[in-house]
């Protein structure tokens, strides 16, 4: 039977929120990038926080029928420091900061009212690294706050959890003319994924065999890695993506079947 196991969370044994930082725009936009009708430009004067950086100014204009899309390639995005494929399961939401430019042509309730059926405009996920392709505008519409007309204000998108692995995330909005000199312009700063809550063990139960079993509380659709280590120094991975299609809420369990009779340490993780 195995003997002496100790189970952890990284951290504590508390539930964490855990956020993904794609760009706080400290020194620049590096990895962000402006198509069509769209300009994207740093503004060290403008910053939403503590830091001395600045914030991104998208710059769109509306005098003629068109389209825009701007976006980060998060695998590639050289402030962002990522360098993976992202799953949507291990998130829950994008937040960001907007200010409006009320020096712009258009007020966010015409922005977001421009084209019909689309108020705001839509966030979604390339899966080819890059920005060329765009896969899937999964994650709805997003209006710009009014209240954005008198200083920062934060916004909250969900994320589709059954959109699969993302490369690069995309920001998109069709719209029609709104006559000359027309643009829409706001500062956007501090975008990060927002990740699930890691939930606290609620049990562990060793078995005869030399198997041992783990219990914690799911979140549906998540995915979850088991490490497993003899020092809680080196960590050998012994089961991900864990369970397969994604988590239906409530106790989960895992057996690691190859527990042995030493003392080991687990932790949960996810992504």
């Amino acid at each position: 039977m195995a003997a002496g196991l100790a189970v952890i969370f990284p951290g504590s044994l508390r539930a964490q929120d855990l956020t993904w930082p794609l760009q706080n725009f400290d020194t620049g936009i590096c990895g962000w990038t402006g198509y069509d009708a769209a300009t994207l430009s740093w503004d060290g004067n403008q910053n939403n926080g503590t830091n001395s950086g600045g914030s991104c100014l998208f710059r769109v204009d509306y005098s003629h029928d068109g389209s825009w899309l701007a976006g980060v390639d998060n695998v590639d995005c050289c402030a962002c420091a990522l360098g993976a494929l992202l799953q949507s399961s291990n998130f829950v939401s994008i937040d960001f900061d907007v200010k409006w430019n009320n020096a712009s042509g258009l007020s966010p309730a015409a922005f977001n009212a421009n084209m019909p059926g689309e108020p705001g405009f839509q966030i979604g996920t390339g899966n080819a690294r890059g920005l060329g392709f765009v896969a899937n505008l999964c994650y709805g519409n997003v209006p710009i706050p009014d209240e954005a007309t008198n200083g920062w204000t934060h916004v909250s998108q969900p994320i589709d959890p059954t959109a699969g692995a993302f490369a690069s995330l995309v920001w998109e909005k069709q719209f029609v003319a709104k006559g000359p000199g027309a643009l829409a312009m706001f500062w956007v700063d501090n975008v990060k994924l927002k990740g699930r809550i890691i939930h606290p063990m609620i049990g562990a139960t060793p078995k005869a065999g030399g198997s041992f079993t783990l219990r914690w509380n799911s979140v549906a659709k998540a995915t979850y890695t088991i490490q497993k280590s003899s020092d809680m120094t080196h960590w050998k991975v012994v089961g991900t993506g864990f369970p397969n299609g994604g988590a239906s809420g409530g106790a989960l369990d895992y057996t690691d079947t190859a527990a042995g009779d030493g003392a080991s340490f687990y932790r949960i993780c996810s992504p």
